[in-house]
């Protein structure tokens, strides 16, 4: 007697091409998008820390101005972080220390402008305060910035507040 032994010879083992190529499709996809999000992460971390900086010189300046002993007579002003606190550094009788803040080519790479404007308050005569609008900006590619408005009032004594109407 004869037992037949149905042996297969097309057995396959191991993947076909078009298994392996959709493997490689779906592992490239997967490194192009990992790669895009880090591209992003690091434009974003680099948006972040120039806006830090930015926001530390606008610290720095507003500080100088307001350790001043007398009101500010700088109309408007424009240029580097350095030239700008170099100027005031040069008006304040308290020293402004610009090693404090940051080296100065990073303080060069950011631009100021800079004005200050009287700002009278309606029904006090005599009594102003002083606008201080900064504007710090910094990129060449795509330019960005940073606006503040800063308010400090004159000094004046206490006889000089009256309003108008008042004490008649």
């Amino acid at each position: 007697m004869r037992i037949l032994v149905n042996r297969s010879r097309n057995c396959q083992s191991g993947l076909t091409l078009l298994e392996v190529a959709f493997a490689i499709l779906i592992l490239g996809t997967s490194f192009v998008v990992l790669l895009g999000l880090q591209s992003a992460s690091v434009s974003s971390s680099l948006r972040i820390k120039n806006s830090q900086q930015a926001m530390l010189i606008a610290r720095r300046i507003l500080s100088a101005v307001e350790a001043m002993d007398t009101s500010p007579g700088i109309s408007e002003q424009s240029g580097s972080a350095f030239e700008i606190l170099r100027s005031l550094e040069e008006l304040a009788e308290d020293r402004v220390r610009i090693e404090a803040l940051s080296a100065e080519e990073i303080l060069k790479s950011f631009n100021v402008f800079f004005s200050v404007t009287d700002l009278a308050l309606p029904l006090m005569e005599g009594n102003t305060l002083k606008k201080i609008y900064l504007k710090v900006s910094w990129g060449d590619s795509r330019p960005e910035s940073i606006e503040l408005v800063y308010l400090i009032p004159e000094e004046t004594s206490d006889d000089d507040y009256t309003l108008e109407g008042a004490g008649e």
